[in-house]
Order: structure tokens, then sequence, then C-alpha cells
């Protein structure tokens, strides 16, 4: 089956004339668990295949059928796969170890890190001469600016139901988070890059092992920086969209949900444009370690949906939140701080650390939100709150922290607070424990570990800015 899929691949891509180079890298893409795998297998092995590397209009086959195509690269395909062997041949996504054990547990000298942010902060405002308190939006105040435009113009679409659809959360400005992290942390690896370059320079070893954007690739890192920010945004909403279906929500950002406006099924098919839309952005980059980390983020939403849905049992249920959490909220946000990463031609270890932030930040803002649902009104938050988790049937950290004090909301939680009274008693039980300060304590951990990855880049004011982004997450109330 593998063998007609790229068949029919090299089938399209000739018919298409698409560049010999971009024609290897979607053969490529399909076999290979990665590029990097893909290269090496092909240098220690370019004797078993070179046929590969002929031009294209070397090859005696016709590009009027797929069945030409076929009998030309089924013997070719069958000597390659044989010669690079399975190692580099595609794995199934592993849903394991996204989430660790020290990730579940709350770092008792990070409680005392907001005041040592605070100080971080003050510290490297008065090097690069920032006015305090720092607004992170102001150092991409343009970016911003243009995210509106460039995400109604990539779905616009001629049908005007559909269009209505696509479009309804998008006519106000909402918060960006996503778009904010994402750019942000994009200046701050160029700008690391950028160092690097200037450290180096004069060594040709030295700078021979940087991996650093020229000056020509900048305009265009620039520009798929700006359009990943519109992409994580739009596939950010499709969530919402279809989140809010699943749940019967009612409000949205301070708004009729969808479903709500416009019915169930137009609200899916919306949800379903969006992805597509924000998919075909994605491939225009043309860069498949981005298209891999993004489409793992989209697949992680479903997967995470699901885990939420299902029954869990007594040992694994604060695990299985937490899973839940990193799915449906922290890897979007990490897979597009690793993308931008990527984008920059930043090394492994960027890029790792990158993703790292990401994973973090976007746990710390979940866990965030659990606390808030206990303590904020539904008017600040913009969607109902006040219990709202309660009773969409969802155990939170509070909940799940309170059930370690009180064994009586096990079998609770298990039956999703279907009982009546169910979920004034869970109320009242986490109201009578310090669970709600354990679910801060926990989101405090996640953003140290979060400034810790930053750590890693060279000192900006993007950096900087990075880091009072993450303090206002930690004292969020909205």
């Amino acid at each position: 089956r593998k063998t007609n899929m790229t068949c029919r691949l090299f089938s399209s891509a000739a018919t298409k004339q698409l560049s010999w180079h971009r024609f290897i890298s979607s053969y490529s893409c399909l076999f290979a668990e990665n590029a990097q795998a893909w290269s090496s297998a092909h240098n220690n092995n370019r004797h078993m295949a070179p046929t590969l590397l002929l031009p294209p209009h070397q090859h005696s086959y016709s590009t009027t059928t797929s069945q030409t195509t076929a009998t030309v690269f089924k013997p070719l395909l069958k000597r390659t796969l044989e010669s690079v062997g399975p190692s580099v041949l595609p794995k199934l996504v592993s849903f394991d170890k996204v989430i660790n054990d020290s990730d579940l547990q709350i770092d008792k000298k990070a409680l005392e890190f907001s005041d040592q942010l605070r100080s971080l902060i003050n510290d490297h405002s008065t090097k690069h001469n920032i006015t305090t308190p720092i607004n992170p939006e102001s150092f991409i105040k343009d970016e911003l600016a243009n995210i509106q435009k460039g995400i109604l113009e990539s779905i616009n679409v001629s049908h005007p139901v559909l269009q209505q659809a696509a479009s309804y959360f998008f006519q106000k400005s909402g918060k960006k988070f996503r778009p904010m992290i994402v750019l942000l942390l994009s200046k701050a690896v160029t700008e690391h890059s950028r160092q690097l370059e200037e450290d180096f320079e004069g060594s040709q070893q030295d700078a021979a092992t940087q991996s650093t954007p020229t000056t020509l690739d900048i305009n265009l890192i620039k520009k798929h920086h700006q359009k990943l920010a519109e992409i994580t945004e739009i596939i950010h909403v499709a969530s919402l969209i279809h989140d809010d279906i699943v749940d019967q929500s009612d409000m949205r950002r301070g708004v009729e949900s969808l479903h709500k406006k416009m019915g169930s099924k137009v609200a899916v098919l919306a949800g379903d444009f969006l992805l597509a839309r924000a998919s075909i952005n994605l491939s225009k980059m043309g860069n498949l370690p981005v298209i891999e980390a993004i489409s793992t983020a989209i697949e992680h939403l479903a997967h995470g949906e699901i885990l939420q849905m299902a029954k869990k049992g007594r040992d694994d249920i604060f695990d299985a939140y937490m899973q839940t959490i990193f799915f449906k909220t922290s890897s979007l946000i990490s897979n597009s701080c690793k993308s931008a990463a990527l984008l920059t031609h930043a090394d492994q270890r960027i890029v790792e650390a990158s993703y790292q932030f990401g994973k973090h930040i976007g746990i710390a803002y979940q866990l965030i939100d659990d606390v808030l649902d206990f303590t904020e009104s539904g008017t600040l938050l913009g969607k109902p709150s006040l219990g709202a988790d309660l009773r969409l049937g969802i155990a939170t950290s509070p909940v799940l922290f309170a059930s370690l004090e009180y064994p009586e909301l096990e079998p609770m939680i298990r039956r999703k607070f279907s009982r009546n009274g169910d979920v004034d008693r869970a109320w009242e039980l986490v109201l009578h424990t310090n669970s709600i300060e354990k679910s801060r304590d926990l989101a405090i951990t996640h953003c140290k570990k979060a400034v810790e990855s930053l750590m890693i880049l060279q000192d900006s004011p993007y950096r900087t800015a990075l880091i009072a982004l993450v303090l206002r997450i930690m004292e969020r109330n909205k």
C-alpha cells in the first residue's frame, strides 16, 4: 500500500512538474522518520540507488499516467528500501512520555519564583533600557496588528454562510496569546542566532559549526514566522469551535458560541474548514519538519479530547489529566515554538529548548485556567465559570488535589459528577482544602521550567519580553 502511495506521489510530482528538489523531499517525507534520517541513510547507501540522483529528464517515463510512473519506480523503490533498511521507515506517533514524573511535582523553590522573576526582569530591563512594567505586545506591535488581517485573508471563501462561520471568532480582537508567544520566541531565537554569528565572525572553523540565517534568508524567515503565528491561531480557534460542540458550551470569548449561533452542522464544517486552510498555509512553507510538528499538534487535539472523555482508573487519574492538558493546550504551543526555531535554522539544542518552553508555558496557562474556574466569574473570563468544568463532568487540578484529602471525591470523578448534588459537594470539598493553592503552585513550577528553558538563548530584549509574559501568565485573573 505504501508502494502504491509513493508511486502516485511520484506521478503527481512529475505531472505537476515540481522541482526535482521538492520531488525528492516528498519522497523522503513519506519514508524517512525525518529529513536528517533520510539524508544519513542516503549518504551511507548512495551507491545502492544511483538512479535517484538523475535529473527528471534523464528518466524514460511518461508523465501522462500514474501507471507508467509506477512501472518505473516500483523496482527503484524496492532497491532503495532494501538499501536504507527499516530504521528510517516512519514510526507511529507515540503518546508516551509527553508528561514526565517531574511534571506532576510541585517545586517548593518555585514558590518564591514571582519575586525572583520580577528581579530578573528589572535587571534586564535596565540593561536593555526598557521601560517597566514591560508590555510584551509592544515588542511585536506591527506583527500583531497584521495577524487579524492575515487570518481573514487566509480564510476568505466565496460561500457566505461558510465565510460568516469561519470568520466568526476573528471579527473581534482576542488576546492572541499563542501568536504573541510564537512571534516573541521567533524574534528571541533570531536575535540569538544573530549574536552567535557576530561572536564567531572571523573564526571560520567556529562559524561553520553554527546554523544561523543569512541576510538573504531574514525576510523569508520573518514572513514564515508571521504565517506560523496566523496558522497557530487558526488551529486554536478551530479546536475551540469543536470543543464547544462536544461540551455544549453556550459562550466563548464573551459571545455566543458558534454552534449556538449557527447550528452544530455549520460549526463542525467551519472548524474543519479552518483546519484545512491552516494545513494549506502550512504546506506552502515547504518545511517538512515544521509540517510534521504542527500536524502532530492537530492530531494531539483529537487525542486529548478523547482522553478527556474516557473513564480513568483510580491510579492514573492525575497523570491522565496532565496528559490531557498537554494534548489539548500545550502541544500546539510547544510545537509552534519548536517550528519557530526550525524556521530560524536554529541548532537542535535551541529547537528542544523552544519546545520545552512552549510545553511548560502551555501547561501553566491551563493550570491557572483551572484555578480561575473556582475563583473568577464568567464575566471576567468570557465564558461560563465558577464550577463550569464540574458541570461538564471534568475534574480539573483543584478537584484532583482535593481528592487526595477527601477520597469521597473519587467516585464522583469517575461518574463525572452526574448525580444530583455531586457538583455542589465537590465544590464544597475543594474550598475546604488548599487544592486551589496547590494548583497555582504547580502552575508556577511550570512557569519556572519555562523560564529555565529560555535561559539557553542569548540575552536580548525579546527574551526579557518572554520572561515578562511568563510573569503575566502567573498573575493573570482572566
